[in-house]
This record gives C-alpha cells, structure tokens and sequence, in this order.
C-alpha cells in the first residue's frame, strides 16, 4: 500500500520532467534545422562541406575528450548529495573538471600536430577552420560534464538547457545579426568563431 502511494505522489513530477525534456528536445531540434538551413543558404555548398567537416571532427574528438567522466559524474554525484558529503563533492568537481581540462588540451595539441604535418595536402581555407574549431573540444567536454553533474544533484532539465536552448537560440541569434549586419559572404572559418561564441 505505501508503495503504491509512493509510486502515485511520483507520478506528477515524472510527468511534468517528461514534458519539460520533450519540450527542451523540441526547441534544440526545432533551432538546429532553422540553423542548419540558414547556414546553408549563407555559406553556400563549399563552404558548408568545409564546417560540417569541422563540426563532424570536433564531435568525433569530444568523445574521447570526456573519456566517460560525465556519466560517471552523474553517479558519484547523486551518491555524494544523498549521503551530503561534501568534501568529497567538491573534490570530485575539481578532479573532474582537472581530468576533462587535460583530455581535451593533449587532444588538441595531439590534432594540431596532425593538422601541422597534413598542411600541404589540406587547402588553407579548410586548414584555418579545423584549427579554430578545436577551441569547440574542451567546451563540449565541459558542457557535457557540467549536463552531468547537475543530473546528478537531481536538476536534469537544468543540465540539458545550455546545450540544448541557450546554444541554438543563441547560434540562432547571432546568425540573424551577420545576416542582416554584413552584406558580405562569411566563411566555414567566421561561423565556426560564431560557434565559440555561442557556447560563452
């Protein structure tokens, strides 16, 4: 009997966290197919083949730039809150922002190597957008481990909104203003910065 009356008090706040991460899903697929087709119409054929290129390999390197801390952030952290032990809390914070700072910094330099001995066969244009989108690897490794250090202190729809809200809208925003400021043809180079920006 109490369980059963445990299960229905639960029911609400699983229903209405449901519908705020349907909503957040929503809104990031919603502003990633609106930026997607303003991009394409800005930079043209070439100049999109060069970016999604960026963005493919940059995506492709996060993985490995979280190594699964943020996973494991959410674990730790939940069993950290519960028992309120705080020291090691905020050990874990420090260790775990340490380890994805680290991951990320070799994974460019590691990339930045390669990019450097590749240069002559790799056009100059395209060389200049991979090298700025590697800045994106620490911010994604970043980004996910802060989705899941709140997941595990119980904020799930507060992890998910940088990434999933604040970043497209603010990508969203920021392309409108080149848009409607700039009569010229921006590059890959240009909207890759644009991307630094947006996760700022």
């Amino acid at each position: 009997m109490t369980n059963r009356h445990t299960d229905f008090n639960h029911r609400p706040t699983l229903i209405k966290l449901l519908g705020s991460s349907a909503i957040t899903k929503l809104v990031f697929t919603g502003f990633g197919l609106i930026n997607t087709i303003l991009l394409a119409k800005i930079l043209g054929p070439a100049q999109m083949g060069i970016y999604s290129f960026a963005m493919a390999i940059v995506g492709f390197l996060a993985i490995p730039a979280q190594l699964g801390i943020p996973t494991l952030a959410t674990k730790h952290i939940a069993v950290y809150f519960d028992r309120n032990d705080w020291s090691k809390m905020k050990g874990f914070f420090r260790r775990s922002h340490q380890a994805i700072v680290i991951l990320s910094l070799a994974l460019m330099l590691l990339t930045c190597l390669v990019l450097l001995i590749l240069g002559n066969i790799i056009a100059p244009e395209k060389l200049h957008t991979l090298f700025l989108s590697l800045v994106l690897i620490p911010l994604l490794a970043l980004n996910a481990l802060r989705a899941g250090l709140l997941k595990g202190l119980h904020h799930v729809i507060l992890g998910l909104i940088p990434e999933e809200i604040i970043r497209p809208v603010t990508f969203f925003t920021l392309i409108i203003m080149v848009t409607l400021a700039s009569n010229e043809q921006v590059n890959s180079t240009f909207i890759i910065g644009m991307q630094v920006v947006a996760f700022c």
